[in-house]
């Protein structure tokens, strides 16, 4: 019997996945999923996804992100920064696996470029506590966060439930986005 132990014990100590690298996994699936939250996309289906929420996505990832791509204007009414199209395309090809039709949506739109107003804010952070994968499709669950500067803490503002799938970008394994669906505690926000 405590032979039959043993063996059950080290057949499941070899087929459980280890804790650091799952804690990593999760880590790397919460930054994913934040890079939709900390610009307020909680709810959509990237298979009918407008091409304005696209280059949203395109314009203010990057302002967050990568700020170094920014380019500030001085003395303008219509917009103060603009970004290249370029790297509009590329932010949305990495997270959504799709191309950008470049156009005046909401944004002026000349010269290969973008031009916007900057705007700040309190970002939403996804922390994904579990998923689960069925073939190809990821499926991550998890919390929204949101710094309260009263408390000087995170607190819980609402809860996700996202899809994705593998995709491979400039050489790196990532995800694209299938979905993102959110329930908001509106007494939190």
């Amino acid at each position: 019997m405590k032979r039959l132990f043993l063996v059950f014990a080290l057949l499941l100590l070899l087929c459980s996945p280890s804790s650091a690298a799952t804690k990593s996994e999760l880590k790397r699936m919460s930054v994913f999923i934040s890079n939709f939250t900390e610009l307020d996309l909680y709810n959509f289906d990237s298979s009918s996804i407008s091409m304005g929420e696209l280059i949203y996505f395109g314009i203010y990832h990057n302002y967050i992100n990568n700020s170094s791509l920014i380019k500030h204007i001085e003395n303008n009414d219509n917009y103060d920064s603009s970004i290249s199209a370029k790297n509009v395309a590329a932010s949305v090809r990495k997270y959504f696996d799709k191309s950008v039709t470049h156009k005046d949506a909401e944004y002026n739109y000349k010269d290969g470029k973008y031009y916007f107003y900057a705007t700040d804010g309190v970002p939403t952070e996804a922390k994904v506590r579990e998923f689960s994968r069925e073939g190809k499709v990821i499926t991550m669950k998890g919390e929204l966060y949101r710094y309260n500067a009263e408390e000087d803490k995170d607190e819980v503002v609402g809860e996700f439930t996202a899809t994705a799938k593998p995709h491979k970008w400039n050489g790196k394994d990532t995800w694209a986005i299938l979905s993102l669906k959110s329930k908001l505690y509106e007494e939190k926000l």
